[in-house]
């Protein structure tokens, strides 16, 4: 999963990703579309306190895509084909994403350290949402 960091003095999707990581997503979602050049742009606009690589974002926007959590399609233009990416179907916005990314980070919590804290300790109805067997 593409979890930067845990930083519990943070708030919302900032205890886990790095803050290009969300600007990114949130240009995506609020564009709707857009290449990895756009966002790499967006990223780095006038001010940015910590501009980043145009690998960094496309290597970032890729591992989102292969985790299925955003979509992508081929255009074709100067040079070649190049990916525009978009919020997936399965997450049209960005509050269902957050959802995801939490039931997750659950999950991989949740079975990395069942020795220590047990399924019973998250309760039967939060295992069941991290299973995704239920809303």
């Amino acid at each position: 999963m593409l979890i930067g960091k845990v930083d519990l003095e943070a708030t919302g999707l900032g205890m886990f990703l790095y803050p290009y990581q969300q600007d990114a997503l949130n240009y995506l979602y609020d564009v709707g579309e857009a290449n990895s050049r756009e966002v790499w742009l967006h990223i780095n606009r006038d001010g940015a306190p910590d501009p980043k690589s145009r690998a960094a974002v496309i290597n970032y926007l890729q591992g989102l895509a292969e985790e299925w959590l955003i979509a992508y399609r081929e255009q074709s233009g100067k040079g070649g084909y190049h990916k525009v990416y978009s919020p997936s179907q399965e997450y049209p916005s960005l509050e269902g994403l957050e959802r995801e990314l939490v039931r997750r980070l659950l999950l991989k919590v949740a079975t990395e350290f069942n020795a220590v804290i047990g399924y019973r300790w998250l309760g039967e109805s939060t295992m069941n949402y991290v299973r995704g067997e239920e809303s």
